[in-house]
């Protein structure tokens, strides 16, 4: 089976957090198109360090999902939770997301093994090469077309950043696996100033896609806001990005 994504050619997801409302969607979607790009994130579900944070609309937000695919000819990559939303998300999601913090729910990576869609795998908060490589490794054992590997920053004891981008990583997977390997440069960063550099050193290191975070009106996200660019940032990332990447 042929591989959608390769060391050779970069892509570039954006998109929210997490799925807040129809009018946000629909607005990422049309600027996504616009600016040329194929394939849009946002999460129904989203796992949060409190209880009383907002952790998604659920799948309220799979027909606004729809509608925003179909208007604007796009792909939607989703973070998956639990095994037990595979059912009802299953029509509509294009390429799963475990997160960092499910990176080592063995259970859940099982289920996606038997998925035929490609699943985006970002290593775990603490996570070494081996947990990363070891986790990826169940992904790759039944159905499962296509595994990429998402490097979004560790824990240590910098606090330049909210995580630490290991670019090391990124270069030593490219070089020594056969997996592809994208960087996600908003959560390593944390806050805006920061996303552009991260995400252009991620390129120049090897990676062959960004997943980076945007919404139409960062002061009000409900998820993550510090760290999402608007679309005019947005459009100066692609053009940088796009230089970057010829060079690299």
């Amino acid at each position: 089976m042929t591989k959608q994504f390769s060391q050779e050619n970069l892509e570039i997801i954006a998109g929210p957090c997490a799925v807040e409302s129809k009018e946000q969607i629909l607005k990422t979607a049309e600027f996504l198109q616009k600016a040329g790009l194929k394939i849009m994130r946002g999460s129904i579900h989203k796992p949060r360090t409190t209880a009383d944070s907002f952790q998604g609309v659920g799948n309220e937000g799979l027909s606004w999902i729809k509608e925003a695919k179909e208007k604007h000819d796009l792909k939607w990559l989703t973070e998956i939770t639990d095994s037990s939303q595979i059912r009802d998300m299953e029509a509509v999601v294009d390429f799963w997301q475990v997160g960092a913090r499910n990176m080592q729910n063995y259970e859940l990576l099982k289920a996606l093994a038997q998925q035929d869609k490609p699943v985006f795998l970002k290593r775990g908060l603490a996570a070494d090469l081996k947990d990363w490589l070891g986790a990826a490794s169940y992904l790759k054992v039944d159905k499962n077309p296509e595994v990429v590997l998402v490097e979004r920053g560790i824990r240590t004891f910098s606090d330049s950043s909210r995580f630490t981008l290991d670019l090391a990583a990124v270069n030593k997977i490219r070089r020594e696996t056969d997996y592809t390997v994208f960087v996600d440069p908003s959560h390593a960063a944390g806050e805006v100033p920061l996303v552009e550099p991260l995400a252009l050193a991620g390129v120049v290191a090897g990676a062959s896609g960004l997943v980076v975070e945007i919404h139409p009106q960062a002061d009000k996200a409900l998820c993550d806001g510090q760290q999402m660019l608007d679309f005019t940032e947005m459009e100066k990332l692609i053009e940088k990005v796009q230089a970057v990447s010829k060079l690299a």
